[in-house]
């Protein structure tokens, strides 16, 4: 694929979160950060996912994804920290347990 559809793609996909993601981050002050804690570690899930998958899409995906919904959330932070805090918690305990160093288990 070329660069310039991966560029176009990365727009689009910037487009569309910075279109939704205000909207979830309104509706989630009422439910505690739900939807918007979902769209966040669904975008995480997707990185992820891509990082092993195709290396090539991971960065433009995560600028495209995580740029809007930076700006939203640090617009925020001043009159609900505690909301940004649940926003962004679930994606930090993922990558946390990620990282985690596991043992193997003798049995």
């Amino acid at each position: 694929m070329n660069r310039f559809a991966v560029v176009l793609g990365a727009i689009g996909l910037a487009l569309c979160v910075m279109w939704v993601f205000p909207g979830l981050a309104y509706v989630s002050i009422a439910s505690f950060g739900a939807p918007a804690a979902a769209f966040v570690l669904l975008g995480y899930g997707t990185w992820r996912l891509l990082k092993t998958r195709a290396p090539a899409f991971a960065e433009p995906f995560l600028i495209a994804f995580a740029t809007p919904v930076l700006f939203v959330l640090a617009t925020m932070v001043f009159s609900v920290p505690l909301l940004v805090t649940s926003i962004i918690g679930p994606v930090a305990i993922a990558e946390l347990l990620r990282r985690w160093p596991h043992k193997a288990r003798s049995t």
